[in-house]
């Protein structure tokens, strides 16, 4: 359990950089439905990447799912409001 808490700790400036940016510049600047269709897509990607990581590596596995999952969103997130705004 505590590779997969060392692992998971990699969510918090993750996280917050990423609610920053939905906060101050997606929701302001009007693009809800491209974050309905990120957080849509991501909850997709997360369910592929349970399936193939969580039997095979456990607890590991599902953590590093959810980190990788929430990176992309942070990416995505990113290049959605350097786009559009």
């Amino acid at each position: 359990a505590i590779r997969a808490l060392e692992i998971l700790a990699f969510l918090l400036p993750i996280l917050s950089v990423s609610t920053a940016i939905v906060m101050h510049r997606m929701l302001p600047a009007g693009l809800d439905r491209l974050l309905v269709a990120i957080t849509i897509a991501a909850a997709m990607l997360n369910v592929v990447l349970a399936v193939l990581l969580a039997r095979p590596y456990g607890e590991v596995g599902m953590a590093v799912s959810v980190v990788t999952v929430e990176a992309v969103v942070l990416g995505a997130v990113y290049v959605a409001t350097r786009k559009a705004v």
